[in-house]
C-alpha cells in the first residue's frame, strides 16, 4: 500500500488493485461481505477494517454480476437489521432519560434503514392530479378543416412513394 497526500494536505491510503483483492478474500469475500452487513456493520465500517478505500471495495463488487447482485439484497436486508435494533433499543429504554435517548437513536436507525431500503422502508408518496377547485383536468382538443385536409395529404403521399 502506498500512502500520498490530497491537494487538501490530508493522507490517503492508495491500495493496488491486487493487493485489495488479496484482502477481500483474506477476510472471507463476498460471504464475509454480506455477514457483516447483515450485522450491521457499514461498508466504509468493513473498509476501515481492511485497510482498504470504500471505492475499491465497491468496484471488486460491481466487477462481477453475481457479487452486485448479493451485495444489493444484502444491503437490502440489513435495512431490516437497524429497522429491528430502532425497536430494541426503545424497549430497552429504563427511564425518561434513556427513552428520550432512544427515541432519537430510533429515529436515526430508522432513517437509516430508509436510506438502504427506499423501497421497503421509505415515505409512500401519491400524487394526485386535478383541475380547477379539484375537479377533474379538463382537455380541449381543436381540429380544423384544414389540418385534417393536410394530415389527409401528407398521409396519401407517403403512399405513393412506396
Amino acid at each position: 500500500m502506498m500512502v500520498k497526500k490530497s491537494p487538501a494536505g490530508r493522507t490517503i491510503r492508495v491500495n493496488s488493485k491486487f493487493e485489495a483483492q488479496r484482502k477481500i478474500e483474506e477476510f472471507g469475500g463476498i460471504d464475509a461481505l454480506e455477514r457483516s452487513l447483515g450485522e450491521g456493520e457499514s461498508l466504509s465500517g468493513i473498509c476501515r477494517k481492511l485497510k482498504i478505500d470504500v471505492v475499491t471495495l465497491l468496484k471488486w463488487i460491481n466487477a462481477d454480476g453475481e457479487r452486485s447482485a448479493r451485495m444489493k439484497e444484502a444491503r437490502r436486508l440489513s435495512a431490516v437489521y437497524w429497522d429491528d435494533k430502532a425497536d430494541r433499543v426503545i424497549e430497552e429504554a429504563k427511564d425518561p432519560f434513556q427513552l428520550d435517548k432512544a427515541k432519537q437513536l430510533a429515529h436515526h436507525y430508522r432513517w437509516r434503514a430508509k436510506c438502504i431500503a427506499p423501497k421497503d422502508y421509505g415515505d409512500r408518496v401519491q400524487q394526485e392530479h386535478t383541475g380547477a377547485d379539484g375537479g377533474p383536468i379538463q382537455t380541449e382538443t381543436k381540429i380544423t378543416a384544414q389540418k385534417v385536409a393536410d394530415e389527409l395529404l401528407k398521409g396519401l403521399e407517403l403512399q405513393r412513394q412506396l
